[in-house]
């Protein structure tokens, strides 16, 4: 028999109830993870990268809701709006990530998804992926004397590192820290002073944008236009943060503090690096891929399409 019930009505948002059963997967892996390890683990990085060092004060982050988020986005491989909206509307999810446990759990947003993310170490990481491990090979998914070797590119988290590309990053994190500086302290920065990103986003433009058939000689101009346009920006700054003292170093807001270890640290090997291009037409060994993965290594990958590839 036929039934064409509910085909001539509309349908209305509403409350619906779903039973998540104690075997399903998730739960039954939630129950073997250590939880309390996990949270030791990222702890202290989350007190770091909180402003000014007061992670007592301010709204809560629920560590385990967004423990969860972030082995289920490396489980699945997901973007952060892909892994919110699963939070929001996958109740197998929901429960994984802790909803249930404590009073106000709601679905995060996804820039706090990547917020969280962003804020732990790169060695953090290593040690969440190395526990995630031994859970496996504790629950038998993995063997501990078998070594399994795989040759698969690991993508980084990072687009494509043009040099044009990081420049303007360059400039972006000087003016980024340089409107912080300005906000805080009166007596080193001039009024008239501020960093022309504008020009650089312009001169990057014309690069990106150059004729399929311009010469050699035109793309290598426009480069070079690029990185003095970059350099002079970025060493202004650079002669600015060193006139800031320790104590307002330590005052930064964790977000702030990275962008100015990563200039203070990188930048003027970076631009002398590409210099080096510049003049030789070779790059320099071991020059800069991304500013906040260090480990990043540029591979010759016949089997992909591209002719080269990076990865960690």
């Amino acid at each position: 028999m036929l039934n064409l019930s509910g085909c001539d009505q509309q349908v209305k948002g509403r409350t619906v109830s779903i039973h998540v059963s104690q075997n399903h997967p998730l739960i039954k892996l939630a129950l073997a993870i250590p939880w309390e390890k996990l949270a030791e683990i990222v702890l202290d990085d989350l007190k770091k990268t909180t402003t000014k060092g007061y992670w007592w004060l301010g709204r809560n982050l629920y560590i385990r809701t967004h423990l969860g988020a972030y082995l289920l986005q490396k489980m699945l491989n997901k973007k952060d709006r892909e892994i919110a909206q699963d939070l929001s509307e996958n109740a197998a999810f929901r429960v994984f990530a802790g909803e249930g446990l404590f009073k106000e759990w709601s679905a995060p947003h996804s820039t706090k998804i990547e917020e969280f993310r962003n804020r732990l170490s790169p060695e953090t990481h290593l040690r969440v992926s190395n526990l995630y491990a031994q859970i496996a090979v504790k629950m038998g998914f993995a063997q501990a004397q078998h070594v399994d070797m795989d040759s698969t590119v690991q993508e980084p988290g990072m687009t494509y590192p043009s040099d044009a590309k990081l420049m303007t990053q360059l400039v972006e994190r000087c003016l980024k820290v340089t409107n912080w500086v300005k906000r805080k302290t009166k007596s080193i920065v001039g009024k008239d002073f501020f960093v022309n990103l504008k020009e650089v986003k312009s001169k990057a433009k014309g690069y990106f944008f150059l004729a399929k058939n311009a010469t050699k000689d035109a793309k290598q101009k426009c480069f070079a236009e690029i990185h003095r346009v970059a350099k002079r920006e970025i060493y202004n700054c650079l002669d600015i943060f060193s006139q800031l003292g320790s104590k307002k170093i330590e005052e930064m807001p964790w977000n702030i503090r990275r962008s100015y270890d990563q200039i203070a640290s990188q930048a003027k090997r970076y631009m002398l690096d590409v210099a080096h291009f510049i003049r030789t037409g070779s790059i320099k060994p071991g020059k800069t891929l991304s500013f906040h993965l260090n480990d990043v290594a540029c591979i010759v990958n016949r089997s992909f399409h591209q002719k080269m590839s990076f990865r960690l």
